[in-house]
C-alpha cells in the first residue's frame, strides 16, 4: 500500500487526524497533528530532486508510534486482565514458595 493509502486509511479511524496537502507540482505534503512535523509522502511529478526521505519517513514512523501509544496502552491493559483471570490465586502464598510438609 502507498503512503497517500495508507494515511487516508489510517485518517479514517483516527483523531487528530494527518492533514493531506496536494502541491501543484504532483507532491504531496502530509502535516503531522501529534508531532507537529510536515513531510513529503508522495514524490514530485515535475521535480526530480524532490522525494520522500528517510527522514520523512522516520516522522511518519513517530507519527504512527504516537498515535498507537493509547491504543497499546489499552491492549497491554486488557491482556494483563486476561491474564489474571485465566490464573487463579496460588495457595502457595504471594513468595511462590510451597509451604513446608510435616513428616
Amino acid at each position: 500500500m502507498e503512503l497517500f493509502s495508507a494515511i487516508e486509511a489510517f485518517n479514517n479511524l483516527s483523531a487528530p487526524k494527518i492533514k493531506l496537502l496536494p502541491r501543484r507540482d504532483g507532491r504531496v505534503n502530509a502535516e503531522l497533528p501529534r508531532t507537529g512535523q510536515t513531510i513529503l509522502v508522495v514524490d514530485s511529478q515535475f521535480k526530480p530532486e524532490v522525494k520522500v526521505a528517510e527522514r520523512d519517513l522516520a516522522l511518519l514512523c513517530q507519527e504512527a508510534r504516537a498515535a498507537a501509544a493509547p491504543a497499546n496502552a489499552l491492549l497491554d491493559a486488557a491482556l494483563g486482565a486476561m491474564n489474571d483471570l485465566a490464573s487463579p490465586p496460588s495457595a502457595e502464598g504471594a513468595s511462590g514458595n510451597a509451604p513446608a510438609r510435616k513428616k
